[in-house]
């Protein structure tokens, strides 16, 4: 039996086992990454990255036509 073939019956055998050690996982890391999530708005990405970011040009272009 390879490592993928022991695998795939590993996660069919024992899948709640698998889910719950996932959970507890997710839980630990929530608990010790806690803090605010804040929601930022396209603008405030922009401000905060400078002239890095991304900008819009603004090209006054202009074409006559005879």
């Amino acid at each position: 039996m390879n490592v993928v073939s022991l695998a795939v019956w590993t996660l069919e055998q024992h899948c709640y086992l698998v889910y719950a050690a996932l959970g507890a996982c997710f839980l630990a890391l929530s608990v010790y990454h806690r803090g605010p999530v804040v929601l930022r708005t396209a603008r405030e990405r922009r401000q905060e990255s400078g002239l890095g970011g991304v900008q819009l040009l603004d090209l006054n272009l202009s074409c006559t036509i005879t």
